[in-house]
């Protein structure tokens, strides 16, 4: 057996390796690889991948098709049918990028491309023809109204001529014209005054359409945002002085805080930019998630609901929705007027976005019951209407998650336009369509991330644990050792103290 001294040593050397590199070195390297992994410095790869996202995020329409447009011109409740998805890859990336680094930031445009699916749309193909109401004249009316009511004859008078002599307020047209290719707007000279006032107003505002040649206009929902960067600035945190922060959204348009709505907190800016979080999230006590949504001009939190698994990959699953400004002290900012507020599940994007447009979870999910009355064909369901993400709480990186929003148009009785006078006088929140923008770890990836991030801190837990029972066992055997040599040193020293016999007394006894 080897010596006790020896035994002993090697026994501290295996609990101090154990514990040095197991508990302390390999923890601090991990986590200082992980920051170093997370920072959004130039030339390195997740800068690299933030600025364009290297795979396709899934983005999914479905369109709202109105059944009985007849009875509802003629004071009816509208019946819907969904009709979808249609089926596009979605591109992200960021352009015009500007690093500070003094302030630690880096300001970017958001550019955003779509392709369809044809393959994952079938059987749609994009000629569906789909009746919804039309928004163009919805949002004159609206507007005008709202900024200049005494100017509604002319409106009246301007829409038979610019938008092709309409007997109602329904629009039918294919879907790849609503939401990508375009309707006409016919904005070529007219001897009517009030067709040219209303082309010039498009002329100087013209969101969502896209001129022609021959002076027409085309409409649609999406189409001037493919492909085009968008004109709002975004600054976030770099996380190089600080990861906490990486990803965070400080400025909006160069400011500090936004000028939309009727004061704090609705006009804070703060949250993640939606493709960055910080990593090493509380597990114990989990807090809200802030997402920073640009196109919506709104920080919205994320709450945390369960501990899950996603492909073996631990996670966090956090939803959101869009709460009640009508009873949320915290969200009365948000309220059209200082007077009135949207029931509960509603978002009036008006101020942000120039349009008369009010968003809900798809099918009015969460949405004051009154709401879902306003029509028939509506069935809200969490697991297909609800938002939500699911991190890995070690890196932050989200792994599952989908942003579902849904857009919507009041609809009610204006007496002196033509194509709305017989219309219900009740506000009717009558759906046009929603959007799912999706994106999940494939089968490969999710086996990267397990091997990546799992199987290093396996191996070392295992190894610091042999190291330490190593350890533990070593000094175990030489505490036996040293007990077996110290029982066989009093043996010794009680033989060594018995008398002997000398050869005078052996003579004498005899």
């Amino acid at each position: 057996m080897a010596k006790p001294t020896t035994l002993i040593v090697s026994g501290i050397v295996c609990i101090l390796i154990a514990v040095g590199i197991g508990w302390i070195a390999f923890p601090r390297l991990f986590h200082s690889k992980i920051i170093e992994a997370k920072q959004l410095k130039k030339g390195n790869q997740m800068r690299k991948d933030w600025t364009n996202i290297p795979m396709a995020v899934d983005f999914k329409i479905w369109l709202f098709n109105i059944t009985n447009p007849d009875e509802v011109q003629n004071g009816g409740k509208p019946t819907v049918k969904e009709v979808g998805p249609y089926f596009y890859r979605e591109w992200k990336s960021k352009v015009n990028l500007e690093d500070d680094p003094n302030d630690d930031t880096i300001t970017y445009n958001l550019k955003n491309t779509f392709y369809f699916d044809a393959k994952e749309s079938k059987p749609l193909t994009g000629n569906e023809l789909i009746t919804i109401p039309h928004l163009l004249i919805l949002a004159f009316v609206q507007l005008t109204l709202q900024i200049k009511p005494s100017a509604i004859n002319m409106v009246n008078k301007g829409i038979p001529h610019i938008f092709g002599n309409p007997k109602s307020i329904f629009l039918t047209a294919t879907a790849k014209d609503i939401l990508f290719d375009g309707v006409t707007v016919n904005c070529t000279k007219s001897k009517e005054f009030a067709a040219n006032a209303l082309c010039d107003q498009i002329r100087d505002k013209p969101d969502g359409l896209k001129a022609e040649d021959d002076g027409t206009f085309k409409f649609s929902m999406l189409g001037t945002k493919n492909g085009t960067a968008d004109t709002n600035k975004i600054t976030v945190k770099r996380g190089i002085k600080d990861i906490q922060q990486v990803g965070e959204v400080v400025m909006y348009n160069g400011k500090t805080e936004m000028d939309y709505w009727n004061g704090l907190p609705c006009n804070e800016v703060k949250g993640s930019d939606t493709t960055m979080f910080p990593p090493f999230m509380d597990t114990e006590n989990p807090k809200d998630i802030w997402n920073f949504g640009a196109e919506v001009c709104r920080s919205l939190p994320a709450k945390f609901v369960e501990h899950t698994t996603f492909k073996g990959i631990k996670g966090m699953t956090y939803e959101a929705d869009l709460g009640d400004m009508s009873t949320d002290p915290e969200l009365k900012c948000f309220c059209p007027t200082n007077t009135t507020c949207l029931k509960q599940g509603t978002y009036d994007v008006q101020k942000c976005i120039g349009a008369p447009i009010i968003m809900t979870l798809p099918h009015c999910y969460k949405c004051h019951p009154d709401y879902l009355n306003d029509v028939n064909g509506l069935n809200p369901k969490k697991e297909i209407h609800g938002i939500f993400s699911i991190f890995e709480p070690v890196t932050g990186t989200p792994v599952s998650g989908r942003r579902r929003l849904q857009f919507n148009m009041f609809v009610y009785r204006v007496p002196k336009i033509t194509v709305m006078k017989n219309l219900t006088e009740e506000k009717m929140l009558v759906p046009i369509m929603w959007v799912e923008e999706g994106l999940e770890l494939n089968d490969t990836l999710a086996a990267t991330v397990r091997h990546l991030l799992y199987r290093p801190v396996k191996i070392v837990k295992v190894t610091r644990m042999l190291l330490l029972i190593g350890g533990i066992v070593l000094l175990i055997l030489a505490i036996f050792a040293f007990y077996k040599r110290t029982k066989l040193c009093n043996e010794g020293i009680k033989d060594d103290t018995k008398p002997t016999i000398t050869q005078d007394k052996a003579l004498w006894l005899a």
